[in-house]
């Protein structure tokens, strides 16, 4: 009596699960008596790439998980996130594909920004531009906080966003004889990526001097010729009737360092 030949499975997808190392995905076999016997089905994953340029990742193939049963789930781990698998379903032999599907494993936080090194008298923050091997960089986020050892009430804090093509950040102005700790960190739809940071102090502003269009309508002490930032001297104006003494104090501005504040000066 002739033997029936055996019917071939067909593996019908189910819910698939995708994170940045795995794969998941749910099968159901039909019909039932094809799923048994000597068909041996079993699951692969297979790297489809990129297999070239920065995000070259290494060949690669999961080991070949049996599958047994009715339905299952196929489970390859391990793998390089943002990156092509095909997923294979297979069975009897000569292998015979039953089942096929090219999947890309999600987006993880970017890698760390390197920062370039920085002279401070150009006020530019600079760092390099972050390869979309872990997901496509979809900008930066910087936190800028200024400090200063001796005025511990003093704080400023500075958070901004930048697109994906920048790599520089003009810091202006700022504040002389300050400590600023700047962060850094990429961005993809996974979300911010681990910070570098950069830790420097600006020079104590400027002095005072006793040149300037105002210091021709009033007298100054015979010394000093310089005044430091908070220090208060004391002018006469040269014509009357309000001759003084009135404070002139040498006060900061944050966009133009060490001015003179002559608010109190009655002839000016």
């Amino acid at each position: 009596r002739p033997t029936q030949p055996a019917l071939t499975p067909r593996i019908i997808p189910g819910a698939l699960e995708i994170s940045p190392a795995t794969i998941k995905l749910h099968w159901t076999c039909e019909p039932p008596e094809s799923c048994q016997g000597s068909w041996k089905i079993r699951a692969q994953c297979w790297l489809v790439g990129p297999l070239s340029g920065p995000c070259r990742r290494p060949q690669h193939t999961t080991s070949e998980q049996p599958l047994q049963g009715l339905e299952g789930t196929v489970t390859c781990s391990s793998l390089h996130p943002f990156t092509s698998y095909r997923v294979t379903i297979s069975g009897g032999y000569p292998a015979t594909v039953l089942y096929s599907q090219q999947v890309h494993t999600s987006e993880t936080a970017p890698d760390q920004p390197k920062i370039e090194p920085l002279d401070p008298s150009t006020k530019t923050f600079r760092w390099k531009q972050l390869s979309p091997c872990k997901g496509a960089i979809v900008g930066y986020q910087l936190n800028i906080t200024a400090r200063r050892e001796y005025n511990s009430s003093f704080l400023e804090v500075e958070k901004l966003r930048v697109n994906q093509s920048v790599t520089k950040y003009l810091l202006h102005p700022w504040r002389h004889g300050t400590n600023y700790t700047v962060t850094i960190q990429g961005l993809t739809a996974a979300g911010l990526g681990q910070e570098s940071r950069w830790d420097f102090e600006t020079n104590i502003s400027d002095t005072c001097r006793r040149e300037g269009a105002w210091t021709t309508k009033v007298t100054f002490p015979a010394e000093p010729t310089a005044f430091p930032v908070n220090g208060t001297v004391e002018v006469t104006c040269t014509e009357k009737p309000e001759s003084g003494p009135f404070p002139a104090k040498c006060t900061e501005l944050k966009d133009r360092g060490a001015v003179w504040d002559i608010s109190g000066v009655q002839c000016l």
